[in-house]
C-alpha cells in the first residue's frame, strides 16, 4: 500500500502521510483528486535538467498546472507566498535557503499547501525530518514511477 504513514525499517522511496481513500480510481494512477479545477503546484529545484523533468510529468496531466517554478529555497519562498499552490514539489538541498527551511517558512505562509520532497536524500533523519514538516517524500530516482501517485494520495480523504 502506499504511503501507510510514518514506518519502521527501510527508507520507502514514497511517503505520503495520509491514506488513499480505499476504491478510489484515476485514469492514470489509483486516486482521483476531490474537485475539477486544476492543480496548482509549485517546483522548486536548484538544477534546471530535474525541474525540466518534473514539469513534463505535470504538463502531461491536464489536471495540473505549474503556476511558478524556483531555483532555491528563498525563491520558492516567495513563489509561494505571491502564487498560494495547492502542492510545492521541493527539493531539500537548494542554495540560499535550503528545503527544509523553506518548507518550514512555507507552512507558516501557506498553511493549506501540500509540500512534497523530491530529493536524492535517502538519510532515514532527514527523511523524518521531513516528513514532519511535509506531507510527502520521493527519491528523485523514483520521480517518474511515484510523483503522480504521491501528489494525489496527499489530497485523498
Amino acid at each position: 500500500m502506499l504511503g501507510a504513514g510514518r514506518r519502521k525499517g527501510p527508507s520507502p522511496s514514497i511517503h505520503c502521510l495520509r491514506r488513499p481513500k480505499m476504491g478510489s480510481t484515476m485514469k492514470d494512477g489509483p486516486f482521483s483528486l476531490p474537485n475539477t479545477s486544476p492543480l496548482r503546484l509549485l517546483l522548486a529545484n536548484d538544477f534546471e535538467g530535474w525541474r525540466i523533468k518534473i514539469r513534463e510529468i505535470i504538463e502531461a496531466r491536464p489536471d495540473w498546472a505549474i503556476v511558478s517554478e524556483a531555483s532555491d529555497g528563498q525563491q520558492a519562498l516567495e513563489k509561494a507566498q505571491q502564487f498560494r499552490p495547492d502542492v510545492v514539489l521541493l527539493d531539500i538541498q537548494m542554495p540560499v535557503m535550503d528545503g527544509l527551511q523553506a518548507a518550514r517558512e512555507i507552512r507558516r505562509v501557506c498553511p493549506s499547501s501540500k509540500i512534497i520532497f523530491v530529493t536524492y536524500t535517502s538519510d532515514d533523519a532527514v527523511r523524518r525530518a521531513a516528513l514532519e514538516i511535509g506531507d510527502g517524500y520521493i527519491l528523485k530516482d523514483n520521480v517518474l514511477k511515484d510523483l503522480v501517485a504521491t501528489v494525489t494520495e496527499c489530497f485523498s480523504p
